[in-house]
């Protein structure tokens, strides 16, 4: 498993608009931060309620304005978060934040406590949406000029009942391969892979995918990639190449110029420590540089002609 906590940071988008630009004050620019990113509770039995706190900190060239409410989430055919009210969903996640409004003082942060009541156990899953307020004095300056503040801070929340043994239970976890995109012949490298799971438990999971490439009987580059979340029904999909950044090297590519290249994408479905039975996919890369064996072909073709004519003058 991947370290769960990753420190996130959201930059607003300023769009100005009204006077001329000899009226128009220095803009200020709006930056918000939060960790963790993701929040996850264990719920053994017997548990009533859950407490955590998150830290919300401003990177921002002034002070901000900053508010924290409840979103259901969802993820969309594109891959793509999708915030819902809050309650509008059957997993829906009974978070309170406090404080839920609040002024951050220029690199200043604070504490915000999570809690939510969880009597009745069963997967939970919302997000704390972070967001900064766009308020009369911060969003419009004197001449007319002001910004848009458009930015969605998300911090997932995730609770699952556990057994004695600390395994998720009220779910079953799975999945099943839905598909690893590799070109069956290519020129020369990169090779793109791209791999797809699709979610079969009945809640959230996140895809957890390592790409290994071989060949000549020994691999060459494992690749970790990032987790991708996914709900029922859905398909987690994520693309590794096989272009590294090599220390002191910058940018190369390991795979070998000519040979049969084996890629293999092992996918874990996990929800809090549990995990599904792996998704095995593997497809076999035939690399060929076949514009530089065609030059030789011609080549030697022509040197051939060559030969016969000078042996009949």
């Amino acid at each position: 498993m991947r370290p769960l906590w990753k420190a996130a940071t959201v930059a607003a988008s300023l769009v100005l608009f009204g006077a001329t630009a000899a009226a128009a004050p220095a803009p200020v620019a709006i930056g918000i931060g939060v960790t963790p990113a993701r929040l996850e509770w264990k719920l053994p039995v017997g548990t009533r309620e859950v407490h955590s706190d998150v830290l919300v900190f401003n990177r921002s060239s002034g002070p901000v304005d900053v508010q924290v409410s409840l979103s259901d989430v969802a993820i969309n055919h594109s891959g793509a978060w999708q915030l819902l009210a809050a309650g509008s969903t059957p997993y829906s996640f009974p978070a309170t934040f406090t404080p839920d409004h609040f002024m951050l003082a220029k690199n200043g942060s604070l504490k915000v406590a999570v809690t939510a009541s969880v009597a009745s156990l069963r997967p939970l899953f919302g997000g704390a949406l972070i967001q900064p307020v766009a308020t009369a004095s911060t969003g419009v300056a004197s001449g007319g000029i002001g910004y848009h503040v458009n930015t969605n801070l998300l911090v997932p929340l995730v609770a699952a009942p556990v057994g004695s043994s600390g395994v998720v239970e009220g779910v079953e976890l799975s999945g099943r391969a839905a598909g690893l995109t590799v070109a069956s012949l290519v020129e020369h490298g990169p090779i793109a892979a791209t791999v797809a799971a699709r979610n079969t438990s009945s809640f959230y999971e996140r895809a957890f995918t390592t790409v290994e490439y071989s060949a000549w009987g020994h691999t060459y580059l494992t690749l970790d990639l990032p987790p991708v979340g996914t709900f029922p029904g859905t398909v987690a999909q994520s693309t590794a190449t096989s272009v590294v950044q090599a220390p002191g090297a910058g940018t190369i590519d390991p795979s070998p110029w000519i040979g049969l290249v084996h890629v293999t994408a092992t996918t874990h479905l996990v929800l809090l420590d549990s995990s599904a039975s792996a998704i095995v996919q593997d497809r076999w890369v035939v690399i060929f540089p076949w514009r530089l064996g065609l030059g030789l072909l011609a080549l030697l073709c022509g040197w051939q002609l060559i030969r016969r004519v000078r042996r009949s003058t």
